[in-house]
């Protein structure tokens, strides 16, 4: 792949990042006043997964990683394993 190419994949990269890191963020303040809300859950599993594999695309080893523990943290909230609290939602902002 061309260096252009490359260069305007990850300026997209970090554009669409930016945009889904701050709706990240706003969904996890949502789920800290409603930990029960399933659908939440969902859409800041789905958003972590995009982040994760685009990321991955574009070579930023350190989020990919980090995206995949927020993805096994989520998944134990998903299945019941995780109780959500203000320091699993501490953790995953700060992630």
């Amino acid at each position: 792949m061309s260096k252009e190419v490359m260069d305007e994949y990850r300026e997209i990269f970090v554009t669409e990042a930016r945009e889904n890191i701050i709706k990240l963020n706003d969904l996890l303040l949502k789920l800290e006043k409603d930990p029960s809300n399933k659908q939440v859950v969902n859409e800041v599993f789905r958003i972590t997964h995009l982040l994760k594999g685009s990321s991955a695309m574009i070579g930023v080893d350190a989020l990919t990683n980090m995206a995949h523990e927020m993805e096994d943290l989520l998944d134990g909230i998903r299945k019941g394993k995780v109780e959500v609290s203000s320091e699993v939602i501490d953790a995953l902002l700060h992630a």
